[in-house]
């Protein structure tokens, strides 16, 4: 009954731009769509982390490093760990943007959520 009603006042509404039903349904799409595309930058970050902190390469050369026991033996262990940390960086850069993404995507959603209700 209420949804008969609903659709009653909808279909009776005075078309304009944004009426009331339109309004709603597309903040609620608006909604929905932050919540999603919030959770896959979420997830990218989390994975770029992992990725980060799984880097083997790193761990190799310091190994390599530690086992040569003299602080001036680099060579090219030290081109090596340079590369590694490099990578490490890049890999870092990219998941605080998606982490910094999902964030102002969950502000946005707060703020639809309060509009909505």
């Amino acid at each position: 009954m209420r949804l008969a009603a609903k659709r009653s006042k909808c279909a009776h509404t005075i078309s304009t731009a944004f009426n009331s039903c339109t309004w709603d349904t597309t903040m609620k799409t608006a909604y929905i769509l932050i919540q999603i595309f919030s959770a896959l930058f979420a997830l990218a970050a989390a994975v770029l982390w992992h990725q980060a902190s799984k880097d083997p390469a790193a761990d190799n050369v310091m190994k390599g490093i530690q086992q040569l026991g003299a602080p001036d033996a680099f060579g090219s262990h030290e081109t090596q760990l340079v590369a590694a940390v490099i990578k490490q960086s890049g890999l870092n850069a990219k998941a605080a943007i998606c982490a910094a993404v999902a964030a102002v995507l969950q502000s946005v959603g707060v703020i639809l959520t309060l509009i909505i209700t």
